[in-house]
Order: structure tokens, then sequence, then C-alpha cells
């Protein structure tokens, strides 16, 4: 377990064990309430929302890979969410080029090319989140928790905890107001603490103590890797403290995300990831919810894909729930969330960013390792591609087509075969094989 500590936040990597006494609960809700078909909600921007209630909850049933197989999980604009299917895999190459559609991508998998491996994806535990988790009823309460990091849900592994209050509470507020109380003598929790964000029981279940813990740096917009990690890492007493270092997504429109493979081979020996991203941040520009924007969640999966291929070990969304007008927040700073809940209905609903961010999370487990992965031909440079092995010899390949026209997809791989198949425009494909 890893124990990451910055300016303002504290990194959790849970475990299964940490969740425990949420997973069983959540785990016999499962068979109560879910059922895998969404209950789909049209809100007029650009796709669904799948709604859920205290009777019924969609939930992503684990797949069954089939030797001579790949297993396609795709999620389309259109309305599809994790939808499954299984081709197979062909001993002669496959000439896909001359086929219905008018755009087409080749994949050549090299897994003797080797990158970094994977530390896990997860969200923050914020005030905002709890807060509003809490006002549904328990069996959803605990739902949510599940769909985050059950093996049925997105398969988390990570949880942000704020040090204190950040603008996602509902006041301002720090564990310590004494100016000049260097010594602590004053530090003590708060009521949201020990109302809604009490892990002690569960991190101590997890094996965590004061030495169990890392630092990580930056913790800010990408421009802030470099004059950051030059003036930290190259002080070799300095760099000793230090175990990883994080990034938030909120300046990629203005930098380029090389600044990210710039600091993961510059300082290979810290772990690197991205510890914060949200949509609608951008105040006056866009709303803070939009339920149903399929926009919003090709924004995460470029971001995420984009990360991943520069060194990235992992990706962490801000808020894990918010209200209907993306707070409660005391700075009026609202965005959007993957889950958003509607107390007075007892209903939650999960956006495309929800199941893009699965089509990640809950196939490259930890220590999953990238590999490579080669665009041998295509006439569209608008899609874009990663590939990982995980610790069970599992090939995982996700293919994004932001287009709004379907593509057809071969994949070439030396020690499986060939496979071709169709993208649907906007869609998100994850194949897994072993």
């Amino acid at each position: 377990p890893l124990l990451s500590a910055s300016q303002d936040c504290v990194i959790l990597n849970f475990c299964l064990s940490l969740l425990l006494s949420f997973s069983v609960f959540a785990f016999n809700s499962i068979l109560v309430l879910a059922k895998d078909e969404c209950i789909a909600r049209d809100y007029g921007k650009g796709s669904i929302v799948c709604v859920c209630n205290v009777t019924h909850c969609d939930f992503l049933k684990p797949i069954r890979l089939k030797p001579g197989f790949a297993t396609i999980i795709q999620s389309s604009k259109e309305g599809d969410r994790f939808l499954q299917s299984q081709i197979p895999f062909d001993s002669e190459d496959l000439d896909i080029n001359n086929v219905e559609h008018n755009h087409f991508i080749d994949l050549t998998i090299n897994r003797t090319v080797k990158y970094r491996s994977i530390i896990g994806f997860g969200g923050a535990f914020t005030d905002a989140a709890a807060i509003t988790i809490k006002k549904l009823p328990k069996t959803m309460m605990k739902r949510i928790i599940s769909d985050y990091f059950s093996k049925n849900g997105l398969k988390y592994t990570i949880g942000r905890i704020p040090i204190g209050g950040s603008d996602f509470s509902t006041r301002v507020y720090t564990y310590d107001e004494n100016d000049g109380d260097f010594q602590l003598k004053h530090f003590a929790l708060s009521e949201e603490d020990l109302k809604f964000k009490d892990l002690g029981p569960a991190l101590e279940r997890s094996g965590f103590a004061k030495s169990n813990f890392s630092l990580i740096i930056v913790d800010d917009n990408i421009q802030f890797l470099a004059p950051f990690c030059d003036a930290i890492l190259t002080d070799s007493i300095a760099s000793d403290y230090v175990s990883g270092i994080a990034y938030h997504w909120y300046s990629t429109g203005k930098f380029s995300r090389d600044l990210i493979n710039e600091a993961s081979e510059k300082f290979s020996d810290k772990f690197l990831f991205s510890s914060e991203a949200c949509a609608g941040w951008r105040k006056g520009i866009e709303p803070a919810v939009s339920l149903g924007n399929w926009t919003r969640g090709e924004q995460y999966a470029k971001d995420i894909i984009e990360g991943l291929n520069r060194g990235s070990q992992g990706w962490v969304d801000w808020n894990l729930a918010l209200d209907m007008e993306g707070g409660p927040n005391w700075a009026l700073n609202t965005v959007d969330s993957p889950i958003i809940v509607n107390a007075e209905k007892s209903e939650f609903y999960k956006n495309p960013m929800f199941y893009i961010l699965g089509h990640l999370s809950k196939f490259i487990s930890p220590s999953s390792v990238r590999i490579d992965v080669k665009i041998s031909k295509s006439n569209s440079n608008d899609a874009i591609c990663t590939a990982f092995e995980t610790t069970k010899n599992e090939t995982i390949l996700i293919v994004f087509n932001p287009m709004t026209s379907p593509m057809s997809l071969k994949i070439s791989d030396p020690d499986f075969g060939f496979i071709s198949t169709k993208l649907k425009a906007n869609s998100i494909v994850t194949i897994v094989y072993k």
C-alpha cells in the first residue's frame, strides 16, 4: 500500500481489504438491486446517462475470456455501455482497407518492448462527495462505493483524501487555526472527518502506519513539472525524501503533454501519475453539470490515453460524486462528476465519463506493464490507442475513435494472429485476450 502526501492532499492506494466493510454490503446490494441493463435517460447533451435508483442499477459484469478469441467491450455516443462481443483470431492477414467504412486503422502489438508499470486509477473522497453520497438511501450509498471499487464496478485502487478543507467543502477550515503552532499542539480533525471521511478502521486493517507512506511533489498543472522537479529532484538530499510526481490536467490545452514524457524520462526513478481532473471547470464558459455529455467522456479518454503513452502510471479523478449543481462548493467553483446525485428523487446518474474511465481502470490492473503498439497503417490521425500486459498475461488494448464516422480496425499480434472489427462513430473499445 502507498500513502502519498503533498501540499493539500493525501493519496491512498487502496487494496481490496481497505474497502472490505463497504464491499460486503455492496455485493449484497448488487444481488438485490442490480441488473446489468442500463436505464437510459437522455438530457439532450449528446448521449445518455444510466439511471440508478433504490430498485435498479446497471453493473459492469466481468468478462469471460475464450481461447483463440478476443473479447471486445464497446461504449459509444450512440448509447452503448460496455457492450460485449467476441471475435476469433485468424492465422492469415486480413485486408480491411477496402471495406464499407471510409476510415481504417491497422495496429501492431509488440510485447517485447515494455514501458512503465501501472499504479492504479481512482477518485477523490472530498467533503462534497461524502456529503452528497450520504444524502442517498443506505443501499444506494453502498452501491456507489461498489460501482467504483468492486469487481462489478470500475475496480478503482486509489482514493484521494484532502487534508482539511478544499473548495469542495461547505466551509473554509484547516486542522490547526492557530498561527505559529509549529508543534501542532492544537491539531485536530474536523467534524467533516468524523462524520463523513473516517477511514481509520479501514486504514488500520490495510496495514498503514506512520512509516508506510510516500511523498509526492508538484501535484499541480503540467507547466510546473519541470521547474519543481528540477529544483527538488536534482538536489540529492531533497530527492531522497521524494517517491513520486503528480500533475493535474487543467492546462493541457495550453501546454504540450510532452512535458509529462520529459518528466518521466528525466526522473524515471520516481513514479508519475495524474492526481486530479474534472470536466465543467471553466466557469462562465461551460455549465458545471452536463448530464449525458459524451464530449466530456472523450476528454477523459484522450487525457488518460495520452498520459499513459507518455509515461504516466495512473489517473485519479476529482470528486467521486456531486449534486445536481456540481457541488456543494463554498467557493461556488462547481464542476461535473462521473456520478451525479439527485437526492430529492433518490437517484444517481452515471455520466459517459464513468464508463470511459471503466474502459481503462477495470482492465488495466495495478502492476500491468504498458507494451508497444504501433499504428502500422491508417488514413486518419484522430484515433489513439494504448496497450498493456497484466500480471495474469492478459493483453489489454484500448482504442478511442473520436470521429463522427465509423472506422475499421485491424490488430496484428505475432503471438496470436489477426482480428478485425468495427469501431462505431465516437466510441471507445477495450479489447482483451489471453
